[in-house]
C-alpha cells in the first residue's frame, strides 16, 4: 500500500546551490508514494529579512550550517526504489574563475561549442537592495542603494517629489582583460586557446560610480528606450549593439517641444499626456525610408516605370506623415518595402549563389536543404540592434559599393525592392483598402490551451485573443511585433499618486473562465488604461471586490 513521507527543511536534508551524481539520497521511497517536500526561500543574504527576529530560527539554522554552492536551497534528493538513475551530464569548464556551461551553437551547421558567462553565475553578485530602495529619501540615498545592485544590468530612471529627476546605469557590467586598460568587445565569439583568449576573460567590473548618469538635466529631460546611453569618449566597453534611436528621439522631441512653441519644453505634464506618449506610433525611419522610395518610383528608367501598382504606392506614401496607424496603406506598404530590402542587399553579396533564385522571385525560406549550405545562410545572421540606423543610411546615402550589380542605379534598385516587397506581403491589387494593422497583427494565445483544439473545444470559451489589428512598429515609442509588446504600461504623478495608472496585456488571472482573464486587453490594445488607486482611502473608493488568503 503506497506510503505517505513527510521531507522536513532542516540542514542535513538539504543542498545550498545544485544536485549532483554524487549526492546520497536523504529520502527512499517505493514507487506510488507520496512525498509532502518542505522548502524554504531561495538564498540567503539580501533575500533575507534585514530584521534577524524576524528570520524563522529553523531558517536561520539552515542559512548558518549549509556552505553555500549557488542561488537556490533545494530539499533531497529522493530515490525511487527500484527505478534506474537517471544522470544528465552537464559539461562546464573554468571559465576565467567561474563555472560556466557549456552550449551547443545556435547556428545551422556550426559544431563548435559556446561557454557563455554570466554575471548571475557568479555568487557574489545576488544581491537584492530592494528593503533599502524602499526606505531611499533622495538621490542620494537611492544610489546608495543601488550600488548593491549586482543582477544583469538595468536603465534605471529617478525621480521625486522635490521636482528632481535622475539615470543611472545598474547592475554589473564586465571589463574584460585589464581593469585599467579593458580589451575592446569582440564581435564573435572568442577561441577558448586562441592567443589572446586572456585579454577576453573579466578582470572585474565597471566601478558603480563610473557607469553612465545623469541628474536634473538642464532641458528637464531624461528619456531611454535602449538605445545608447554613454557620450561620445566614455571609456569603458559596454557593448556593441545598442538599439537603434528613433524611440528614444520620438521621447525627447515630444517632451522638449510645447505645441505651438517648439523651442520650450512642455510642462505641466499629466499622467493622460504620457499615456500618449507611451502609445505613440510616430516612426521618423519609416517616414524618411516612404519619401525615399517615393522618389526612387518617381525617377525610375528601369523596367518598372510605368508600373501601375508601384505608383500608386507612391502616391499613397507621398503625404504620409509617418504615423504607423492600424489602418494606414503607407504603413503596410513601407513595412512590406523594409522586408525584402535586406535579402535583396545581403544575398548578391554573402549567398552569390542564392541571387538567381532572389532575381526570380523565389522565397528563399522554403528552399530545399542542399541549397542552404552554411555560406548561404549568411545573410540571415547579419542582423543587430542598430541596424535600422544602418538602413536609414544607406537608403538616404544610396553608396554605390552597396548597390547590387544587376541594378543601373539605386531608383530602379529601390523601385524593385517596393515591388518584391508587395509580391511577399500578397498585397491587394488595390493598395488603398491595404491596412497596416491586418498585415501586422497581434496574437496573445494562452500557454497551455492553445496547444490543445480539443481543449479549447471543450472549455468553450476564448483561450486567447485570437487575431487583432495593431498599431506601431518595432521603431515606434509604442514597440510592437506580432509576439512582441509592453507588458504594462504605468503612469505616475508624483504630485499625486491617486492618479497613478495601469494596464497589464490580459489581465489579474491566467483562468479564462475568471472574468479577470483577458478583461484589461482591450485597453491595452487601444491604448487606453485603468486607475490605480494608492493612497487607503482611494482604494476603499474604487475596490469592488476583495479575495482573502486564510492560511491553513
Amino acid at each position: 500500500m503506497p506510503t505517505h513521507h513527510d521531507l522536513p527543511a532542516r540542514p542535513d536534508l538539504m543542498v545550498w546551490g545544485y544536485l549532483d551524481a554524487t549526492t546520497p539520497p536523504v529520502l527512499h521511497v517505493e514507487s506510488g508514494d507520496t512525498v509532502s517536500v518542505k522548502t524554504v526561500p531561495a538564498g540567503g543574504g539580501p533575500f533575507v529579512h534585514p530584521n534577524a527576529a524576524a528570520v524563522p530560527p529553523e531558517f536561520a539554522d539552515i542559512l548558518a550550517k549549509l556552505p553555500q554552492l549557488g542561488t537556490h536551497i533545494l530539499t533531497g534528493p529522493i530515490h525511487v526504489r527500484g527505478a534506474a538513475d537517471v544522470t544528465l551530464d552537464v559539461p562546464v569548464v573554468r571559465h576565467g574563475d567561474a563555472d560556466t556551461p557549456i552550449i551547443s551553437s545556435i547556428f545551422p551547421g556550426e559544431m563548435r561549442s559556446l561557454s557563455l558567462r554570466w554575471t548571475i553565475y557568479d555568487p557574489a553578485n545576488i544581491t537584492v537592495p530592494f528593503h533599502d530602495v524602499n526606505s531611499a529619501s533622495d538621490w542620494t540615498t537611492m544610489l546608495s542603494a543601488m550600488e548593491n545592485f549586482g543582477g544583469p544590468p538595468q536603465n534605471m530612471m529617478y525621480a521625486d517629489d522635490q521636482g528632481h529627476i535622475g539615470y543611472h546605469a545598474v547592475g554589473r557590467i564586465p571589463l574584460r582583460g585589464s581593469a585599467g586598460a579593458p580589451t575592446p568587445l569582440s564581435p564573435v565569439p572568442t577561441a577558448a586557446v586562441g592567443p589572446d583568449a586572456a585579454s577576453h576573460e573579466w578582470a572585474g567590473y565597471i566601478p558603480f560610480e563610473e557607469l553612465p548618469q545623469a541628474f536634473d538635466p538642464k532641458d528637464g529631460v531624461l528619456a531611454t528606450a535602449n538605445a545608447r546611453i554613454t557620450p561620445d569618449g566614455y571609456p569603458y566597453p559596454i557593448t556593441l549593439n545598442w538599439w537603434s534611436p528613433y524611440r528614444t528621439e520620438r521621447i525627447y522631441k515630444v517632451l522638449e517641444t510645447t505645441p505651438g512653441k517648439p523651442l520650450e519644453p512642455r510642462r505641466n505634464l499629466t499622467p493622460a499626456d504620457m499615456l500618449a506618449l507611451q502609445t505613440d506610433v510616430t516612426s521618423a525611419l519609416d517616414r524618411v525610408v516612404a519619401q525615399r522610395l517615393v522618389y526612387a518610383i518617381d525617377h525610375t528608367a528601369g523596367p518598372l516605370k510605368n508600373d501601375k501598382k508601384l505608383h500608386q504606392a507612391a502616391d499613397l506614401m507621398r503625404n504620409w506623415d509617418g504615423n504607423v496607424t492600424a489602418n494606414s496603406p503607407a504603413a503596410a506598404i513601407v513595412d512590406a518595402a523594409r522586408s525584402a530590402l535586406w535579402p535583396m542587399l545581403l544575398v548578391p553579396k554573402l549567398a552569390p549563389s542564392l541571387a538567381p533564385e532572389l532575381a526570380k522571385g523565389t522565397d528563399l525560406s522554403k528552399l530545399p536543404p542542399s541549397a542552404a549550405t552554411h555560406d548561404a545562410l549568411l545573410w540571415k545572421a547579419y542582423v543587430w540592434g542598430e541596424s535600422q540606423s544602418v538602413e536609414e543610411q544607406i537608403v538616404a546615402n544610396a553608396p554605390a559599393r552597396w548597390l547590387p550589380s544587376q541594378y543601373a542605379n539605386w531608383e530602379d534598385f529601390l523601385a524593385a525592392v517596393t515591388d518584391r516587397g508587395l509580391r511577399d506581403a500578397k498585397a491587394p491589387g488595390n493598395l488603398a483598402t491595404w491596412q497596416f494593422g491586418k498585415a501586422n497583427p497581434v496574437d496573445v494565445p494562452h500557454p497551455i490551451f492553445s496547444r490543445s483544439k480539443l481543449l479549447q473545444d471543450l472549455i468553450g470559451v476564448p483561450t486567447g485573443t485570437g487575431v487583432q489589428p495593431q498599431s506601431g512598429d518595432m521603431t515606434t515609442v509604442k514597440q510592437v511585433s506580432h509576439t512582441f509588446g509592453p507588458s504594462e504600461r504605468l503612469t505616475v504623478d508624483f504630485g499625486d499618486l491617486d492618479r497613478t495608472t495601469l494596464n497589464i496585456v490580459l489581465g489579474e488571472s491566467g483562468n479564462v473562465s475568471s472574468p479577470w482573464y483577458m478583461d484589461q486587453f482591450s485597453a491595452w490594445l487601444a491604448g487606453t488604461t485603468y486607475p490605480l488607486p494608492f493612497s487607503p482611502s482611494a482604494i476603499h473608493a474604487t475596490t469592488t471586490h476583495t479575495l482573502t488568503l486564510v492560511p491553513r
